[in-house]
């Protein structure tokens, strides 16, 4: 069983060296970052932010529809 840990190591010690190690960090950082974004996207000040602006813009986009056109007369 020791003989096993040992070989583990060994081989954990290469694949941080070789470029499919390197990838394997980089794409495994890319995973935790994007986790985080997500959780700091999905926590309730964001949400409510967001809310708040996407009801600002139906407003908008509703009195646009509902007023009149102002036509400029030459």
């Amino acid at each position: 069983m020791e003989h096993m840990s040992a070989m583990h190591q060994m081989m954990s010690a290469m694949d941080g060296s070789m470029p499919s190690g390197i990838v394997h960090r980089v794409l495994d950082a890319t995973s935790r970052l994007a986790g985080d974004f997500l959780v700091v996207l999905t926590s309730r000040p964001v949400l409510v932010v967001l809310t708040a602006l996407l009801l600002l813009l139906a407003n908008a986009a509703v009195l646009r529809l509902l007023l009149p056109k102002r036509t400029s007369r030459p």
